[in-house]
C-alpha cells in the first residue's frame, strides 16, 4: 500500500513489494523452516533490496529501530527519502497498528511505525544481508518464478 502521494517510482516500488509479500507467504506455507510475516522482518527487507535492485530500482538499506524501551523492535528498507516495510503486518492485533496496512507499506518520508520503534540502531546494506540469507532468498525466487 502507497501512502501519501503515488508517482510511478513508488508505484513500482509497491507492485514488487506485494510480489515479494506474495512470494514469501508462499514460501512460508510450504517450508515449516520458513516464517512470515512474523519474525522475519530482517530477511524479508533484505532480500527485496536487493531483488529491487536487481529491478533496476537502484540500492536500498535496511534500517534496524528498537522500541522505546530499547528492546529490539523492527526492520525495513530505505533509499533516500523513500521506505519500504514489507512486514508490518506482523503487528496486525497491536494498538498502534493501522488497519490500513494490511500487506505492506511504502512511501517517502518516515515510516509511520517510528512511532512504536523510534529509537534508530543502525543502517545495514541490503547485498550482504540478502547473502545471509540466501536460502530464503531462493525460496522467494522459487515462487516468484513460478507465477511467472
Amino acid at each position: 500500500m502507497i501512502l501519501g502521494v503515488e508517482d510511478s517510482y513508488l508505484h513500482r516500488i509497491d507492485t514488487i513489494g506485494r510480489e515479494v509479500v506474495d512470494a514469501a507467504t508462499a514460501a512460508a506455507e510450504r517450508d515449516d523452516d520458513i516464517t512470515f510475516p512474523g519474525a522475519a522482518c530482517s530477511w524479508i527487507s533484505a532480500i527485496a533490496g536487493e531483488i529491487m535492485r536487481d529491478a533496476g530500482l537502484g540500492t536500498w538499506t535496511l534500517v534496524n529501530h528498537y522500541n522505546r524501551d530499547g528492546l529490539p523492535g523492527h526492520d525495513w528498507i530505505v533509499q533516500g527519502e523513500i521506505f519500504a516495510d514489507l512486514s508490518v503486518q506482523q503487528f496486525s492485533r497491536r494498538p498502534w497498528f493501522d488497519t490500513r496496512w494490511s500487506e505492506h507499506i511504502v512511501g517517502r518520508g518516515e515510516n509511520p511505525v517510528t512511532l512504536a520503534y523510534p529509537i534508530e540502531i543502525k543502517r545495514l546494506e541490503t547485498r550482504p544481508l540478502a547473502e545471509q540469507y540466501s536460502r530464503y532468498r531462493a525460496a522467494v525466487e522459487r515462487e516468484l518464478a513460478a507465477r511467472q
